[in-house]
């Protein structure tokens, strides 16, 4: 059984990764218009996969 900490946390992580994605979303679309991905950063993109 999970404690109200891990609930919060696990739902609190949930929210960031649907808010992060929500936010990307005028990215793809400008890079699929411009068929180029010109406009992602590498260094964000490594920093946000290590976490």
């Amino acid at each position: 059984m999970s404690s109200g900490k891990e609930t919060a946390s696990f739902a609190l992580g949930l929210v960031s990764v649907v808010i992060w994605v929500v936010a990307e979303i005028p990215q793809i679309i400008t890079n699929y218009r411009a068929k180029s991905t010109d406009g992602l950063s590498a260094t964000f993109l490594i920093t946000w996969i290590i976490g």
